[in-house]
């Protein structure tokens, strides 16, 4: 297990393995989102956004990953699989703003 810095404190958590050639892609960030991103322009001057977990699991348009321990800065393969967006959600803890410990149930204020 080895870290990368993102700057602002945070670092990413990868395998050994995938160390060596993330880390030769170039300066990895910490996105808005919590995420480990690379950002690059293309020939063409358009700007794109590499997102780690992402390209360690080699990942075409329309799949998604799932952090299985929703830390989005662990990226070591064990905690990353593949997921449809109903399996992605399910993983999902409670929002900030939950007031009855349960996912979708919400008290009703003057109810």
């Amino acid at each position: 297990m080895r870290h990368i810095p993102l700057g602002r404190g945070a670092i990413a958590i990868v395998d050994d393995a995938d160390f060596p050639w993330l880390t030769q892609m170039g300066t990895w960030r910490l996105n808005s989102s919590s995420y480990a991103v690379l950002h690059y322009v293309t020939q063409n001057g358009h700007h794109r956004t590499l997102y780690m977990h992402r390209l360690i699991l080699k990942l075409a348009l329309g799949i998604q990953v799932d952090h299985i321990n929703r830390n989005r800065l662990d990226n070591r393969r064990e905690n990353l699989r593949f997921a449809t967006r109903s399996q992605n959600q399910a993983n999902k803890g409670l929002p900030t703003n939950n007031t009855s410990q349960y996912k979708g149930i919400r008290w009703r204020k003057g109810k």
